[in-house]
Formats: structure tokens, sequence, C-alpha cells
């Protein structure tokens, strides 16, 4: 995780990276 190296992809990545453990998250609890 490169974040100097990729200064513009920080916000995408990081809402890809909420967005998929918001997912497994709820994949695990079994709420879907």
């Amino acid at each position: 995780m490169r974040y100097s190296a990729m200064p513009m992809r920080v916000p995408l990545f990081h809402s890809l990276a909420e967005l998929m453990a918001t997912m497994m998250r709820y994949y695990c609890h079994g709420e879907v």
C-alpha cells in the first residue's frame, strides 16, 4: 500500500476498501 506513490488513488482505494469491508462484514454476520 504505497499512498505516496498513488496519491490520487488514495480516496478511491479507501472507499473501495471500506465497501469491501462492509460487504464482508454483512456476509460474515449473515445479515444480507
